[in-house]
């Protein structure tokens, strides 16, 4: 039985390692025709998994590809409902994002639908992409709800101001100018907790 000597990790690119004294390495085909020799038929077969939506990686032995593995990321059931739920919260461009080649992210992209959308901007911390079109909603009634309450604060403030001017503000008009309005502003805040 082989034992695993050294390896290391090749960053974009694969793993490499000795094992029995003999150089080893999965990497990408890509990689692995730039560092080893890869035959016609393989790369044939490789072009046929890819096509198919498949990731492949490429076993090189002592520079020689000896096999590739195919491996492949199930679409979710939910894509296509997450993504037209986007589409009507008014989401027109969706864009696929991913690490793999052009032949497998083109395959997956035709499935049915643009199954994937990955943002920086939005962090789920679920395994359940049927929440994303709720976070637009949420940062449309959010939008909302700050632009009431920067107009509420302006108005009444605006109000107790020019009666300031005439002299016919009182200090309690102040206090609530200030924090009545900071108390209206956070529950008209909190009014966005009661959908979840």
């Amino acid at each position: 039985m082989a034992v695993r000597q050294s390896w290391r990790s090749l960053p974009g690119r694969g793993v490499g390692g000795v094992i029995a004294g003999r150089h080893v390495r999965l990497m990408s085909p890509a990689f692995a025709a730039d560092v080893g020799h890869v035959s016609e038929l393989l790369a044939q077969r490789i072009g046929i998994a890819e096509e198919a939506g498949r990731t492949v990686l490429v076993l090189l032995d002592e520079g020689e590809a000896r096999g590739s593995i195919a491996v492949a990321d199930e679409v979710r059931n939910s894509a296509a409902g997450v993504m037209d739920g986007l589409r009507s919260a008014g989401i027109e461009h969706l864009v696929m994002l991913t690490g793999d080649n052009e032949r497998t992210a083109a395959a997956v992209a035709a499935a049915g639908s643009d199954t994937a959308v990955e943002t920086a901007d939005v962090d789920l911390m679920r395994d359940d992409l049927s929440a994303l079109p709720g976070f637009f909603d949420l940062g449309r009634r959010t939008l909302a709800n700050i632009r009431q309450n920067v107009a509420l604060s302006i108005a009444v403030k605006g109000v107790v101001l020019a009666l300031a001017v005439l002299g016919k503000a009182t200090l309690w008009m102040a206090v609530f100018a200030d924090t009545g309005v900071a108390l209206i502003v956070i529950a008209n805040g909190l009014r966005l907790l009661r959908k979840r």
